[in-house]
């Protein structure tokens, strides 16, 4: 009986950890990308297409740094904000989004 109560447990973790992340999902809208990180302002896009795949996103408070296509941006942060910059994949080929969001 612990043995199912764990792994009902262990099942629950993993799900929940997955469906937090939308790393690896694919998006028809910018919308639906920005509702599912969580709401936030879009302050930057370089070659964004949809439907687009969310290949990772790196984060940063105090602003973040990138690099795409082999050119070097940079975005300045607010106090209590966290910056992300959404790297997609799409049928044209890759972009980003970058967003301020408070949620960390």
């Amino acid at each position: 009986m612990l043995w199912l109560v764990r792994s009902a447990v262990v099942a629950i973790a993993v799900l929940t950890a997955c469906k937090s992340s939308p790393v690896g999902l694919s998006f028809a809208a910018e919308k639906d990308l920005v509702e599912a990180l969580g709401d936030g302002v879009v302050m930057g896009r370089f070659d964004v297409a949809f439907p687009a795949r969310v290949e990772r996103i790196e984060r940063a408070r105090g602003g973040i740094r990138f690099e795409h296509h082999g050119t070097p941006r940079e975005f300045g942060g607010v106090p209590g904000a966290e910056m992300r910059a959404v790297f997609v994949e799409h049928r044209n080929g890759r972009g980003v989004l970058v967003l301020r969001t408070s949620q960390s």
